[in-house]
């Protein structure tokens, strides 16, 4: 059983404007558990120079609500395959949860990654549903 005082939330991001709608819900979530985030940003191929730049200001929008709210959050940038360079990632980096967000485009996304992972992770995985994250949120 993972202690509470350490865990590790991993969560990977799909770029800016899903990071703008749910970074500060999630990084407050993350806070209610005491946690640390570990932000991802997955590129197939890090020669592509635009979705590097996207994945860092998403990136970036995370690290900027982790200070808003006194959060300890490390951002990372990786190539690869999205659920292979995932699973890999929680378990070298021994995540304790994987949180996953589903936008509104990317519902059967998010539906194939969940059913997908849970064959290359024990870990949970949990989904912050289309539109919940910006609902006011209150500690």
């Amino acid at each position: 059983m993972p202690d509470r005082n350490n865990l590790k939330l991993l969560i990977p991001t799909a770029g800016p404007t899903p990071a703008k709608e749910k970074a500060e819900y999630i990084i407050k979530l993350v806070k209610r558990l005491r946690a640390k985030a570990l932000i991802l940003h997955i590129v197939k191929d890090v020669a592509e120079t635009e979705k590097c730049d996207q994945g860092k200001v998403a990136l970036k929008i995370f690290k900027e609500a982790g200070d808003k709210f006194n959060v300890e959050v490390d951002t990372f940038l990786r190539d690869g395959e999205l659920l292979d360079t995932i699973s890999k990632f929680a378990e070298d980096y021994d995540v304790d949860l994987i949180i996953m967000g589903a936008s509104e485009e990317g519902k059967m996304i998010a539906d194939w990654i969940v059913s997908d992972l849970r064959y290359k992770t024990d870990l949970p995985v949990v989904i912050e549903p289309h539109g919940f994250g910006t609902i006011a949120y209150e500690m």
